[in-house]
């Protein structure tokens, strides 16, 4: 167990103050929590308290100071698609000493559970200029790998919300009928672990596992010393070590720029993702590109070795997906990946191996195909059977 999250934890309190003044600093309050979390760490010593709390920073400062995480909360989440998106934004937030704490408990979070998707936002709303496009799903990619870039190297602990590593590009109120309305912000989204094999967002995949790879293994990533010039469309971190410094830049623009750095040591730099390296001289201007971005250590570093998309399996591979599953009534989705047009039928059968019902027997194009299925099933497990030509998928749906 790694610990516990407390949802809405300003809540744990006996004292009576209204939806307005929920948020004030209540000393009884703090009390209890600390009561529960050394409750907690005497069955599981150093397990994560994290207190989706919202008050007063007060407040919230003593609870960190104790050993609690505190959710960063909607501004630093809607900063971080502003820029995402291309457009003007201040990523200060994020950092716990931007409140004038010393303790890094600051859980910032670019999604979660209760906010917008990022990819969504890009490919809806993304800024754009000359040639270039937020909106565009290459483009919209490479954004997410630039807010990755300045997400994970701000120092203090970061949450990253599921499948945020691949893209994920639906909205939270997408509908099981594949709508958005926000009538469906509870509603089961899909699992595209397809998007495994799309080098695109394995790209993206690639840049987060190097970037958490720092955070484990690189002193420097946690230092206390650190410098933020992280609003505006130009934006610098600086961190500071001993014995390594580094230097991010990036343009979170839709055109080309020149970046203008403070490197804090003459002599050599070394380009963590390209391998690149950079003589400086002091403060040193760069020219990029839209959506560029640069990590620069003084030291060499070995970065991990990256996942490959396995394209020919995505080319010859044939894959069936089944959303929401659970699936709740007499209505779910199939997916049908197939490597070439083919004559396809998909069967139902029972726990005990009874034929159901015949889903449908036609011919489906290559690519990607959704079908809504409408067939009244009684609540138990089925076995979807997909047969083709190529041979056949069983996927198991739970119908509540």
């Amino acid at each position: 167990m790694d610990g516990f999250r407390f949802d809405l934890s300003k809540g744990f309190t006996q004292n009576v103050n209204g939806p307005w003044h929920a948020g004030n600093y209540d000393a009884s309050r703090i009390a209890i929590l600390e009561d529960y979390m050394d409750a907690v760490w005497e069955t599981a010593p150093g397990a994560y308290n994290i207190l989706e709390h919202f008050t007063d920073w007060n407040e919230e400062k003593e609870l960190v100071e104790y050993g609690a995480l505190v959710w960063g909360g909607f501004g630093i989440h809607n900063e971080y698609l502003e820029a995402a998106m291309g457009y003007s934004s201040d990523l200060t937030g994020a950092s716990y000493q931007s409140r004038g704490w010393t303790v890094p408990g600051v859980l910032a979070y670019m999604e979660s559970h209760d906010e917008e998707r990022m990819m969504y936002k890009n490919l809806q709303y993304g800024n754009g200029g000359l040639n270039y496009s937020v909106k565009d799903l290459p483009t919209a990619l490479d954004r997410v790998e630039l807010a990755n870039t300045f997400f994970y190297t701000i120092p203090g602990p970061k949450m990253l919300w599921q499948f945020g590593e691949l893209g994920y590009d639906y909205s939270i109120n997408t509908c099981t009928n594949g709508t958005v309305s926000n009538d469906c912000r509870l509603d089961p989204k899909p699992i595209r672990w397809d998007y495994a094999y799309q080098p695109d967002r394995v790209d993206v995949y690639n840049n987060a596992r190097k970037l958490l790879w720092l955070r484990n293994h690189v002193d420097l990533l946690h230092t206390t010393d650190f410098d933020l010039n992280v609003n505006g469309f130009q934006k610098f971190i600086y961190l500071h070590a001993d014995t390594m410094e580094a230097v991010v830049m990036g343009n979170f623009g839709i055109g080309n720029a020149t970046l203008t750095a403070d490197f804090p040591e003459n002599g050599w730099y070394y380009e963590y993702f390209s391998g690149d390296s950079l003589e400086v001289n002091g403060t040193t201007s760069l020219d990029f590109g839209p959506g560029e971005f640069r990590l620069y250590f003084s030291k060499k570093l070995q970065a991990p070795t990256v996942y490959t998309a396995d394209e020919e399996v995505e080319e010859t591979a044939t894959r069936l997906e089944i959303f929401p599953n659970p699936a709740t009534g007499g209505q779910f989705f199939l997916r049908v990946m197939l490597p070439q047009a083919t004559e396809g039928k998909a069967t139902v059968y029972d726990i005990a191996g009874r034929r159901r019902a015949v889903l449908f027997e036609e011919k489906l194009p290559a690519g990607e195909t959704n079908l809504t299925v409408n067939h009244v099933l009684e609540p138990g497990i089925y076995f979807i059977h997909f047969q083709s030509p190529s041979g056949k998928i069983v996927k198991k749906l739970l119908v509540r």
